[in-house]
């Protein structure tokens, strides 16, 4: 965890007005067959405010048809629901009108057995979070056995958490790949390896 606090700690600086490094080129972009599942195509954009030139472009109708945002009709209904969990880790997070706690902008969701909803969970509260005005999130593909944000948001294939956990000299925040929905970026799991666990 150190090793994302620190990356973190990076960003903020960078936001003072310090470079990052450049980043490492990416491998080539996965045949067609394997992005069928992506809702999210990576794209060049020159005028991306991202590191690298490459922005995630978000389908919104293929994450709901993969149910993994709320159908339409149900829109209003999560949001509330999501609102009323996003809004006290905020506050405990920047002491908002709350007590606040060390480290609480770093948020984990995870649980005992596959099936019980951290992807759903992970990604409609990142959504929920990024809408929050002043607040930027980074989405953390850190299941590493089984990548499903990172195959989801069609970047299985870019460099992410492993690598910057493997190669100390790689800049973490070279490998954030922002989104074209504001506030919202992620950070993939990154290359597979045998010996990931």
């Amino acid at each position: 965890m150190s090793k994302i606090q620190d990356a973190l700690q990076k960003i903020q600086k960078d936001r003072q007005g310090v470079t990052p490094k450049a980043r490492r080129p990416a491998a080539p972009e996965p045949d067609t067959a394997s992005q069928s599942m992506a809702v999210a195509a990576i794209v060049n954009d020159d005028t991306s405010d991202s590191y690298h030139g490459k922005r995630l472009k978000v389908d919104q109708k293929a994450l709901r048809a993969a149910a993994l945002i709320a159908p339409e009709y149900h829109v209003d209904l999560f949001a509330n629901q999501y609102r009323e969990i996003k809004r006290p880790l905020i506050a405990h997070a920047f002491g908002k009108r709350a007590t606040r706690i060390e480290l609480g902008h770093l948020i984990m969701v995870c649980s005992a057995l596959s099936g019980e909803g951290k992807t759903f969970t992970s990604i409609n509260l990142a959504l929920s979070m990024a809408q929050e005005r002043d607040h930027q999130v980074l989405l953390v593909d850190a299941d590493v056995a089984k990548p499903h944000i990172s195959n989801l948001f069609g970047a299985s294939r870019e460099l992410g958490l492993l690598d910057a956990l493997e190669d100390p000299s790689l800049d973490p925040r070279s490998l954030i790949l922002p989104t074209d929905l504001k506030g919202l970026s992620i950070l993939p799991a990154g290359k597979p390896r045998m010996n990931a666990t």
